[in-house]
């Protein structure tokens, strides 16, 4: 589950208006389904209200859950990788006297599942996995502890068990970003910044790998859990993921220091710096809406070349990335519907020589259709400019690319590991669309400098080396 979104509010009044404002500022991870559990003080029980789709449409269908008498709860904003669409998979997810938030991709939840004697009756899901070893644990922290021994993957986690207390826990490999803010007695967390700035708090704290914050409400405890190794023998070492701040974070957040904007305006300015177009007025720089714009915003401010919005953006539509799988039902292709999302302005591309940013070449499922659509609005040239190094390979810790197969660069070449970029490159562009005139990826090198790597990310996308050997990890 892993770009999902997660987060809690801790000893506030208005727990179910807070969860909803925090949800709404970290859509971007995930539009599959929402869920949030509330503590009924009255009761004494924990209440868990799910549903598929956008966090606005969950909230507004449970508008009764307002009345508990509550003062926290924990969220998840659902973006599938593991676990198939049944609506159990939605989260939070319960067990026993525990509910359970997670972010990540436990990737041998199976094998976890078998020596835990851990039935999956009616879910496939990792998290089910998750929150069934918390509860034979018998506590949070105790189930940190066990999962930081022997999961191997991506588990941020949010847990409420049937006392009120809360549990947030990033992973001891630090895979994906998980932050803490505080207003006077409130505690909230979120997996990005912008989830406690939507509450006017702008001092947010980053857990570090392994942190786990147990609060009661009153008291906080702040514990790290993050052995050496894993149970099996596998050394842990900090290993955030590389794609979070170029793709997937939203753009105003940071992570390790990095704020995610700023990566994109400095990737798009060393893309300009390895080009050399003139300035001549028939030359325009065009981000494809809205994952390319930070990137043209460098490319233009470096080389002088100005930036049009030569596509305009539908911002109703979701991230198609995320949604592929539904389209069909709509009796239309990804593709054609990529053109409602970002409809081209023929008269700012017309007679014009388009360099197009993006951030990410994946699939390649729809940006032929973008091309296509310049050319005949009239663009008289197109160069499309990407700001990371080619995905050649699977990503196991959560993003939702599992198959090698359908990937554009690692099926572009004979050895997608070895090939030189520039032969990388050709083949790639041929394949996307033969009258592309140049596509160029943001070299290895420049992408590890810009995202400020000390030997502390995990690059396997692009490189196919992982922070844990997979096949024997399995």
């Amino acid at each position: 589950m892993h770009k999902c979104g997660i987060g809690a509010a801790v000893n506030t009044e208005t727990p179910f208006q807070d969860m909803f404002q925090q949800a709404v500022s970290i859509q971007n991870r995930g539009y599959d389904g929402c869920g949030f559990s509330l503590h009924d003080l009255d009761s004494g029980i924990i209440k868990t209200y799910r549903g598929p789709g956008r966090v606005v449409n969950v909230f507004l269908e449970s508008l009764d859950a307002s009345e508990i008498n509550s003062d926290r709860g924990i969220f998840n904003n659902r973006y599938r990788t593991t676990g198939d669409t049944n609506p159990q998979n939605l989260q939070p997810i319960a067990a026993g006297g525990y509910v359970v938030s997670h972010n990540g991709n436990v990737f041998n939840s199976r094998r976890l599942a078998e020596e835990h004697g851990i039935k999956l009756e009616d879910s496939d899901s990792d998290t089910h996995v998750i929150a069934q070893i918390i509860r034979q644990a018998g506590s949070i922290k105790a189930g940190m502890k066990l999962l930081a021994e022997e999961a191997l993957g991506a588990f941020n986690l949010a847990v409420m068990d049937i006392n009120g207390v809360v549990g947030v826990y990033r992973d001891p490999w630090g895979y994906h970003p998980l932050f803490a803010g505080r207003r006077g007695k409130s505690t909230y967390f979120a997996s990005e910044e912008p989830g406690i700035h939507a509450l006017g708090i702008y001092d947010a704290e980053e857990l570090k790998p392994g942190d786990l914050w147990l609060t009661d409400g009153v008291y906080t405890d702040k514990i790290s859990i993050r052995p050496s190794r894993t149970k099996s023998g596998f050394p842990i070492r900090t290993s955030i993921c590389s794609v979070e701040i170029p793709y997937f974070m939203n753009p105003g957040g940071s992570f390790g220091g990095t704020l995610s904007s700023q990566f994109r305006e400095n990737a798009g300015a060393r893309l300009a710096d390895l080009d050399e177009f003139p300035n001549d007025g028939d030359t325009i720089v065009v981000p494809i809406m809205n994952s390319g714009e930070h990137y043209a915003i460098g490319y233009s401010e470096r080389s002088g070349i100005p930036m049009k919005k030569g596509f305009q953006v539908n911002t109703a539509m979701n991230r198609l990335y995320m949604e592929e799988d539904k389209l069909s039902v709509l009796g239309v292709t990804p593709q054609k519907m990529a053109r409602l999302k970002n409809m081209v302005v023929p008269e700012i591309v017309r007679g014009k020589r388009v360099i197009v940013t993006d951030d990410t070449i994946v699939r390649a499922g729809t940006v032929p259709e973008l091309i296509k659509d310049l050319f005949d609005a009239g663009a008289e040239e197109v160069h499309l400019r990407i700001g990371t190094s080619p995905i050649i390979s699977s990503c196991h810790m959560g993003l939702n690319h599992s198959d090698t197969t359908k990937l554009r660069a690692a099926t572009a070449v004979e050895n997608p590991r070895t090939a030189p970029l520039r032969e990388m490159e050709e083949s790639v562009r041929i394949g996307i669309d033969g009258r592309i005139k140049s596509l160029r990826y943001l070299p290895m090198e420049d992408f590890k400098t810009l995202l400020g790597d000390k030997n502390d990310h995990c690059f396997g996308c692009f490189t196919g080396v992982y922070p844990v050997p997979i096949l024997q990890a399995h």
